[in-house]
């Protein structure tokens, strides 16, 4: 019995000369356990996002910061959390010269504004601040931003861009996005695209579509034809293009048996 003591003690002082300890942050049991890793100060940052008619989330749409808009929407998002058992938040927005207050207030939609201005918004947040692990931190924060409506809807995504597929990096692209099919005397009011590789089409006229300032959604197309390209096109400040779409397998087979795809590109026109 002594001698079986014996060995544990000296298994057990073996392991912690020699057993790797515990290194996680999160967990209270370890040694470098942080109490703050999940706090944060109390902020009154917001996103801003188009909200115009057509965008639907459950077709795909994918909403994105900005503070150019197209359409006389807009949508205004906090990022900061109630948290339970902690602290409730009160959102004070100053959108122009309306002010919106309340606890409920994370999401407010307005609409209507002048084009071609600047409309500053303010958000102010209070909340009881974690001043363990912030003690500077008063509980109060305020954000401004502006947004832009321009008076001439003419998106960034429109034009065209060289780049690549990531299936295919070495083979260089040409593509062009038009919300109006105008290239070849057409007075359709249907979208184009050329340039993807898309069966036998160089080109295709875009049945149901939706877009905002940065992004084009292809949302439909009945052209079976064509590989029917439905997807995300969106451009980035530094006008970078990142499509990410689906295309039919085989042209004028099965619509919904559909391969993803990726296109990367650069604005040359």
């Amino acid at each position: 019995m002594l001698f079986a003591g014996f060995i544990g003690l000296l298994t057990l002082q073996s392991c912690k000369e020699d057993c790797p300890t515990c290194q996680d942050p999160t967990n209270p049991e370890c040694d470098n356990y942080d109490p703050c890793w999940d706090k944060k100060p109390v902020t009154a940052d917001f996103y801003m996002y188009e909200n115009h008619e057509g965008l639907d989330t459950s077709k795909g749409w994918e909403y994105y910061d900005t503070d150019t808009l197209l359409g006389q929407s807009v949508l205004l998002v906090a990022k900061e959390e109630r948290e339970l058992y902690w602290s409730e938040v009160t959102y004070t927005w100053i959108v122009g010269d309306e002010t919106i207050t309340g606890k409920d207030k994370k999401v407010i939609t307005r609409n209507t504004f002048p084009s071609n201005t600047q409309i500053p918004v303010t958000l102010i947040v209070s909340k009881k601040p974690h001043l363990d692990c912030f003690p500077e931190d008063d509980g109060i924060d305020t954000v401004t931003r502006y947004m832009v409506f321009p008076s001439k809807n003419i998106p960034r995504w429109q034009g065209e861009f060289t780049g690549y597929t990531t299936g295919q990096p070495n083979v260089k692209l040409r593509i062009g996005i038009y919300p109006r099919d105008t290239a070849t005397g057409s007075t359709s009011t249907r979208a184009r695209l050329s340039g993807l590789p898309n069966g036998d089409c160089q080109w295709q006229q875009i049945d149901h579509f939706t877009f905002g300032y940065k992004q084009f959604q292809i949302q439909e197309n009945s052209n079976f034809s064509c590989s029917g390209i439905r997807g995300l096109f969106r451009v980035l400040e530094d006008n970078k293009i990142i499509a990410k779409y689906t295309q039919m397998l085989v042209p004028d087979g099965d619509y919904y048996i559909r391969s993803e795809k990726e296109f990367i590109g650069k604005r040359i026109k």
